[in-house]
């Protein structure tokens, strides 16, 4: 007689989740998703142009390293605050803290356009890095856990597509502001203003926020808090909605849910009644989840995720930006600044149209890269994409040191490396995703990037270096993370860590 396997948290969880089935709502969850990573790239793609602008305009009150400071300012930000509010997510659910997040967003780019001194900038950039990691944390861990295993990782890089095509309108846009703008700035009275700038790239944010309220809870976030009526709730509206079948025709026993998730201890507290009393017990709740992190069960990958993710520790609008540099003028020193496009003149004149152009024609690669991962990651899956990736930028870093003078080698040269730089970021946010439990998905996501975030700050505010070397830099960087990520778990076709 055969005897009944008893199924691990992560089988049980995904065999109860699956059964909704795939359909309309996933789409939607999916669109939904996309929106909130469109609304990311538009704001971001702001300053590398209304920043110069900014300066320009009040040139003799800017204080010293203003630029340098505005990226390390969004750095700090995507580092402690994306930690932070990524960890509250784990607290009080994915699904409340997306239009948070988003008018967080909106909030920072509104008074970005009406602030008159650039301490006052330097914090809604901040408030702004807070924002913009957060969300984009959120929105993915939110979107992984209602997906099935099959279609995980190409939906999840699916979201990313929509990332690259704010990022490229985002960047058309202020492009064709900018020559008016410059034009205009001895004016008294003028419509054209960097102001403009960041008040359009904020616009989606708002309006995405409030199409949000219409998602559903994580029906996983549910089980993990002890809401199991609510998971059984939100699982036969989603079956209802992917089916087109009335609701009662999917019945599913509130025993079908209990030990579908480990709680990890984090529910022996009794419920707190006072706000002093919920603050402490949510503080208690992120200690146990930290210390979970780096326990014997989690350590290695952790310590793995954590090096991995210095791989990729400039986001692509810097390396963007910085690869600009190197192809229009390979012979001067390269920063990792992304608002230092202007070059010295800091937006009062405007920049020639090959700074722009490249800008613009080394975008597209990243649409490119993703494009690639999507074709590969559930065929070959993510460590051999990430593995692969990783190489290739390594191998392509040392090409410039001996086509420096050549414009064609160098620009196709970029272009590579930003082809492989976009598959290796996408690809290492999704096996982070799946290689933590529900109970500390956001904490272990902003855990992970908080290190790489803080240091690329300091980076960017100290470190010049000739094109060429820095080039060797990152190469040295992307080879040494093709080793580490070797030995990363994979998670092609099978459930989420649970």
């Amino acid at each position: 007689m055969a005897v009944a396997v008893p199924l691990s948290f992560a089988a049980k969880c995904d065999q109860t989740i699956s059964r909704t089935g795939f359909g309309l709502y996933n789409y939607f969850a999916l669109g939904m998703s996309c929106a909130c990573a469109f609304s990311q790239s538009t704001a971001l793609s702001s300053l590398p142009f209304a920043i110069p602008l900014t300066i320009c305009d009040d040139y003799a009150l800017a204080p010293p390293y203003t630029v340098q400071g505005v990226d390390f300012s969004l750095y700090l930000g995507m580092a402690f605050g994306g930690s932070v509010l990524s960890s509250i997510s784990d607290i009080v659910g994915r699904k409340s803290l997306i239009p948070i997040t988003l008018i967080i967003i909106f909030g920072s780019t509104l008074a970005c356009g009406f602030a008159h001194h650039f301490q006052t900038i330097f914090v809604c950039v901040f408030i702004l890095g807070c924002g913009l990691q957060a969300n984009a944390n959120t929105v993915k861990i939110h979107l992984a856990e209602i997906l099935p295993n099959k279609r995980r990782g190409t939906l999840l890089t699916f979201q990313d597509l929509f990332w690259s095509v704010g990022y490229v309108a985002g960047t058309l846009v202020a492009w064709l502001l900018t020559p008016a703008i410059v034009d205009h700035q001895k004016d008294a009275i003028r419509w054209a203003t960097w102001r403009m700038i960041f008040g359009l790239s904020g616009m989606c944010s708002i309006i995405v926020s409030c199409a949000s309220a219409l998602l559903f809870p994580s029906p996983r976030y549910s089980i993990l808090g002890r809401q199991f009526s609510e998971a059984a709730d939100t699982l036969t509206r989603i079956y209802a909605i992917n089916n087109s079948k009335h609701w009662e025709t999917f019945s599913i026993g509130l025993d079908d849910l209990r030990g579908c998730i480990d709680e990890f201890d984090l529910h022996k507290h009794p419920e707190p009644i006072s706000y002093s009393n919920r603050i402490a017990v949510s503080l208690r709740k992120i200690a146990i989840i930290i210390s979970e992190l780096f326990h014997q069960r989690f350590l290695k990958v952790t310590l793995l995720l954590i090096a991995s993710k210095f791989v990729v520790i400039f986001d692509l609008l810097t390396v963007n930006v910085w690869l600009t540099q190197t192809v229009t003028n390979n012979s001067t020193d390269c920063t990792f600044v992304m608002t230092s496009l202007h070059g010295d003149n800091y937006g009062c004149k405007d920049a020639p149209d090959s700074h722009y152009g490249n800008l613009f024609a080394l975008s597209v690669n990243v649409f490119i890269g993703q494009l690639i991962l999507m074709a590969l990651v559930e065929r070959v899956g993510r460590r051999v994409v990430l593995v692969c990736g990783c190489a290739t930028c390594g191998i392509l870093s040392y090409i410039p040191t001996f086509i420096h003078n050549t414009y064609t080698a160098r620009f196709v040269t970029s272009s590579s490396f930003l082809v492989g730089y976009s598959i290796t970021d996408s690809a290492l946010n999704i096996i982070i995703i799946e290689s933590y439990p529900t109970a500390f998905r956001g904490t272990a996501y902003g855990c992970v990037q908080f290190f790489a975030r803080f240091v690329g700050g300091i980076l960017k505010m100290f470190l010049i270096l000739p094109c060429e070397y820095s080039f060797i830099l990152m190469g040295s960087l992307m080879l040494a993370g093709a080793v580490i990520c070797y030995f990363l778990p994979e998670y092609r076709g099978k459930p989420m860590e649970e």
